[in-house]
C-alpha cells in the first residue's frame, strides 16, 4: 500500500507534529510553533506539519485535557488553516497582506464612505 504522506526523516521530526486535526494545528500555531507544510493525499485529505521546540509536549497537553488559549488567536489560526486547505492564500485581501489580521467583513472604501450620507 502506498504511504499516505511523505514526511521528513525522524531526526527532523523530533520537534514536529503531523496532524489532520485543524484545531490541534491551530492550537500549536498559537503556541509559537510554525506551519512547515500543508500536504494532501490522493483522497484530498489535508494534513499539517507543524514544527516548534515543544510541539510534541503541546500535543500531549492538548490531548490530555484542558489547555488555555487566547480564543481570538485560535480563531485566526483556524481561519488561516481553512484558507490553506481550500488552496487560498492565508492573508485576507482586507488585512493589508498581514496573515492573522483577517476581518469578518471588508472595510468600506473611501469613495463609498464619502458618498453615503450620515443620518
Amino acid at each position: 500500500m502506498v504511504e499516505k504522506y511523505t514526511i521528513a526523516p525522524s531526526s527532523e521530526t523530533e520537534r514536529s507534529v503531523l496532524t489532520s486535526d485543524v484545531y490541534l494545528a491551530a492550537y500549536l500555531l498559537t503556541q509559537d510553533c510554525r506551519l512547515a507544510k500543508v500536504m494532501r493525499n490522493e483522497r484530498r485529505r489535508v494534513s499539517f506539519l507543524v514544527e516548534g521546540e515543544s510541539a510534541r509536549v503541546l500535543r500531549r497537553r492538548y490531548r490530555r485535557g484542558p489547555v488555555s488559549v487566547n480564543m481570538r488567536f485560535l480563531r485566526d489560526k483556524v481561519l488561516t488553516l481553512r484558507r490553506l486547505m481550500n488552496g487560498k492564500h492565508p492573508a485576507s485581501p482586507h488585512s493589508g497582506g498581514q496573515p492573522g489580521c483577517e476581518r469578518s467583513a471588508p472595510c468600506p472604501t473611501k469613495s463609498a464612505a464619502s458618498s453615503s450620507p450620515m443620518r
